[in-house]
């Protein structure tokens, strides 16, 4: 999964089945290339105990490895209430790769501890993807296989400077986000993330309060009319 030798898209899945039938049609043919995809129903799992909206593409099966998404509010949702929200992910999808967001740059800010990661992996979790945003402790880039060590709008993301330090710990284990793109940047952010040392990044000219539940324009085919209401 997090092996790839070259920078590979990996993206906020936050589109809905029913929305955009085409551009899951072409994630489940494996057509974009994406390295990994976080699935996204409703703030996490959802409701349950399925939504068909998302059993259906889930049961028939990606091409890409998918994480489940699960919030934990900065460190202020109890760790029963995570758990069980991963343990749904798993039941009802079958979904074993965790994408954790909202994590503490810090560790043991509230309820959240990086221990919690360990914790996952003996749940069952395969692989455990943390969404600080920012840089966060060298030891949460050390115990979770992904980091997100930047989500940022362009005019920020375009001077930012990481850490020496960070290369040094995850050469294969950086995954950068970027919003609010000009058309005519899109193209570069990921040569840019690269450069920066990130393994995975994801680039869209969308913004905020919501960037990632429309692909950018590049794959404006895939959802035409999205794209034009938007």
């Amino acid at each position: 999964m997090f092996d790839a030798p070259q920078p590979t898209p990996a993206v906020p899945w936050y589109i809905h089945p029913a929305e955009a039938p085409l551009a899951w049609q072409r994630l489940a043919d494996g057509v974009f290339g994406f390295g990994f995809v976080v699935v996204n129903v409703d703030n996490g799992p959802g409701h349950g105990p399925q939504d068909p909206y998302y059993r259906r593409p889930l049961e028939r099966g990606l091409a890409t490895t998918t994480a489940g998404y699960v919030n934990v509010g900065y460190g202020q949702r109890p760790w029963d209430d995570v758990l069980e929200e991963v343990e749904q992910w798993q039941q009802w999808y079958g979904i074993h790769d965790i994408m954790l967001d909202c994590v503490p740059s810090q560790d043991h800010q509230g309820a959240w501890s990086v221990e919690w990661i360990d914790a996952l992996r003996d749940a069952g979790v395969e692989h455990v993807i943390a969404n600080p945003g920012v840089v966060p402790t060298r030891r949460l880039v050390e115990t979770a296989d992904v980091t997100c060590v930047a989500e940022a709008a362009w005019q920020d993301y375009a001077h930012l400077q990481m850490p020496e330090w960070l290369q040094a710990v995850s050469p294969h284990k950086q995954w950068h986000l970027v919003h609010g793109v000009p058309p005519e940047h899109l193209a570069s952010v990921p040569a840019l993330a690269a450069s920066r040392g990130a393994h995975f990044s994801w680039a869209t000219d969308r913004g905020l309060p919501n960037p990632w539940d429309v692909l950018p324009a590049p794959y404006a085919d895939c959802h035409p009319e999205l794209v034009k209401a938007r």
